[in-house]
């Protein structure tokens, strides 16, 4: 089961990228909003954060990536893009993201279009797919 975060720049999100069929929902009150989509016989779900819950969720990341091992230029590469991160989704799918690399693409494509980051594996990926920080840089 692949777990991760999405971070994005923008409040209101183009998911363009997630391709077609993506489903919002959400119960009254913005409570439990989700997107849902399919690739290609897998389902995925993205788990909106709260609003009032990213600060403190923000906040808890950057002292996640002040304990790192990464150089420090890294480190504070990192936490000047989390400081423009607006929009936090919660990534649950059932295969690994090598077994469905078609997935990878498309959550780098939507961090590019948006602005952000993907977490997955204790790392922070770029748009482009490479590591900013986290044990899988080494």
């Amino acid at each position: 089961m692949a777990h991760g975060a999405i971070y994005l720049e923008t409040l209101q999100p183009d998911i363009a990228a997630l391709g077609d069929g993506v489903i919002f929902t959400s119960a009254s009150g913005g409570a439990d909003a989700k997107y849902e989509f399919t690739v290609g016989e897998t389902p995925v779900i993205l788990n909106v954060m709260p609003s009032d819950q990213i600060p403190g969720h923000l906040r808890g990341f950057c002292g996640y990536v002040q304990q790192l091992r990464d150089p420090e230029p890294q480190r504070q590469d990192a936490i000047e893009r989390i400081s423009r991160i607006r929009h936090v989704l919660g990534l649950v799918t059932e295969p690994e993201f090598d077994q469905v690399p078609v997935l990878w693409s498309r959550l780098c494509e939507l961090t590019r279009i948006n602005g952000g980051l993907v977490f997955t594996f204790n790392s922070i990926y770029l748009s482009d797919g490479t590591v900013l920080v986290g044990p899988m840089r080494d």
